[in-house]
């Protein structure tokens, strides 16, 4: 059961967890900048004190960049680990949707 169940069930979202907490990572490293002068967060500091806007913006772009194509690649990759029947599951905004109480009655006529 764990195996072909559980598992195939729960990892949609523990790679949904780890694409949260990669986006958190890669928007706080820039913070060791301060702390250690390493990192794109380097630049950024460096770019402050020089008063080089052309390197901050730079520094900024490249954070950004690698921040979409990791959130991407993670998109991807939680998307390809969603079972085949979970995925066709899935309710479509065209499908019709179904109630556990049977179909709604019609609406009353209006008495005008």
């Amino acid at each position: 059961v764990l195996r072909t169940v559980e598992v195939p069930l729960g990892l949609p979202l523990l790679i949904g967890g780890l694409r949260s907490a990669t986006l958190q990572v890669v928007a706080t490293v820039t913070l060791a900048g301060y702390v250690g002068n390493w990192g794109l967060g380097f630049y950024i500091v460096q770019g402050i004190q020089l008063r080089d806007f052309s390197q901050i913006l730079g520094a900024a772009l490249v954070i950004v960049v690698l921040a979409v194509v990791l959130d991407l690649a993670f998109a991807l990759l939680e998307r390809a680990v969603v079972p085949r029947g979970v995925a066709a599951g899935r309710a479509t905004p065209d499908a019709p949707t179904r109630s556990r109480r049977g179909p709604h009655p019609a609406p009353a006529p209006d008495p005008t």
